[in-house]
């Protein structure tokens, strides 16, 4: 689990904890009660594809997040159960995971690479 912080339409911060999920090609899934929480205003609907080549359509948001340091517009895909992150929202990081029972999971940015 992840703490991830959203700004609602008025800008206030709200917390929450999601799952890094590698097979997930989006920025962020958030429940139906977070994005009603968050005041946010609904896109058009997106098809989504699950691993056992099911596809469904779900309500896809526009939303702020702050990541690492700064204010990030993503998509947000409306999603029951625990917010997942994706891969989207997790480019240009540099993601680190323990890969024990209960193992801490750091994302943070790139390091500079060298020119030489």
């Amino acid at each position: 689990m992840v703490p991830i912080r959203m700004l609602d339409a008025d800008g206030h911060i709200h917390r929450f904890e999601a799952i890094v999920d590698t097979g997930f090609t989006g920025d962020l899934t958030l429940p139906s009660e977070h994005t009603r929480e968050l005041g946010l205003i609904m896109e058009r609907p997106v098809d989504a594809g699950v691993a056992n080549d099911e596809t469904f359509r779900l309500n896809s948001f526009r939303g702020t997040v702050l990541w690492r340091g700064e204010r990030r517009s993503i998509r947000i895909i409306e999603s029951e159960g625990t917010p997942l992150i994706g891969t989207a929202l997790l480019w240009d990081s540099l993601l680190t995971a323990e890969m024990t029972d209960n193992g801490a999971v750091t994302i943070g940015p790139l390091p500079a690479i060298q020119q030489g």
